[in-house]
């Protein structure tokens, strides 16, 4: 199990869905502030989903 934090940011999305592809399991954390654009984050997580129910989480 990993814990990631900045999930929905861009190096921190990548690297969450990269270890799910690689079957870890993730449990990621993000503030979805609006210092930096909240659709552009939500999308990401969005993205993140899909390759989490793709592998079977």
């Amino acid at each position: 199990m990993i814990l990631a934090t900045g999930t929905a940011v861009l190096i921190g999305a990548a690297l969450v869905k990269a270890l799910l592809t690689l079957d870890f399991k993730v449990i990621g954390f993000d503030n979805l502030n609006e210092y930096y654009f909240t659709s552009l984050k939500i999308s990401r997580l969005t993205e993140i989903e899909k390759v989490s129910m793709i592998n079977g989480e």
